[in-house]
C-alpha cells in the first residue's frame, strides 16, 4: 500500500495538518494499520515530552517513549471497524462530503471526469473525483503538493497502479498524467495545495479555460 508521507502523519497527529491533508490521512487510515499505528506513535511521543517537567527531564523522557516504539504495534480494528455503511466511501469522507457516494452531487469537469468540490481555501481545493475507465487528468504540474487517494477502482500514475487505500502524491514541479485504469470508474479524494497548470499539447488553451 502507498501511503501519505511522514510529515503528513506527524502533522494529522499534532492537529495542525489543513482541512484537506486531515481528511486524506483520516480516510487513509481507515485502511491501512500501519498508519493507524504510526500516528498512536507520534501522539504519544508528543504526550510524553509535554509531560516532561523541565528541559532537565525531557531527555530521560524522549528515551523511555523511542523504547517504546519497539513494543508491537497494536492490533489493528476489526474488519469494517472503521468504515461508513457507504460500501465506497470511508466514514471520514461521508461526513465531510455530506452524503454517501449514492447521492453526491457531481459536476462536470472534462470528458470522463466529474468532480464533488468537499472544501475550498485560498491555496487548498479538496475534492472527490469520478473518472471513466482510461480517462483521466491531462498532463500538468504544481506550485505545491498535490494527494490523492484512490478510494475505488484503480489509478494510473506515473507508471504506477494504485487502488483503493493507496496514496499517491505529485510535488511542485512533477509533471503527470494520471488516469483511470481500464474496467471500473475510480472514485479519488484529492487534495491540491497551490496552483496547477496544464502542460503538454494543449497546455495553453486549456490553462486559458481554466482561468
Amino acid at each position: 500500500m502507498a501511503h501519505p508521507d511522514h510529515d503528513m502523519l506527524a502533522a494529522y497527529a499534532a492537529g495542525t495538518a489543513s482541512e484537506g491533508v486531515s481528511l486524506l490521512v483520516a480516510a487513509h487510515a481507515t485502511y491501512c494499520a500501519a498508519c493507524r499505528a504510526e500516528v498512536a506513535r507520534i501522539e504519544a511521543l508528543s504526550a510524553a515530552l509535554m509531560r516532561a517537567d523541565d528541559a532537565e527531564a525531557a531527555p530521560p523522557a524522549l528515551e523511555a517513549v523511542l523504547a517504546r516504539l519497539d513494543d508491537p504495534a497494536p492490533p489493528a480494528a476489526a474488519p469494517g471497524a472503521a468504515f461508513a455503511p457507504d460500501p465506497v466511501l470511508p466514514r471520514p469522507v461521508v461526513e465531510a462530503a455530506g452524503a454517501p457516494l449514492s447521492q453526491i452531487r457531481w459536476r462536470f469537469v472534462m470528458p470522463g471526469v466529474s468532480r464533488c468540490d468537499i472544501a475550498s481555501a485560498d491555496d487548498e481545493q479538496v475534492s472527490l473525483l469520478r473518472v471513466r475507465p482510461g480517462c483521466g487528468v491531462p498532463a500538468h504540474t504544481h506550485t505545491g503538493l498535490e494527494a490523492t487517494l484512490v478510494l475505488s477502482g484503480a489509478l494510473d500514475d506515473r507508471g504506477a497502479l494504485f487502488g483503493p487505500g493507496d496514496v499517491t502524491l505529485a510535488g511542485a514541479g512533477d509533471d503527470h498524467h494520471p488516469r483511470a485504469a481500464p474496467g471500473a470508474d475510480c472514485i479519488c479524494l484529492a487534495v491540491i495545495a497551490g496552483g496547477l497548470r496544464f502542460t503538454g499539447r494543449f497546455g495553453r488553451a486549456l490553462n486559458i479555460f481554466a482561468e
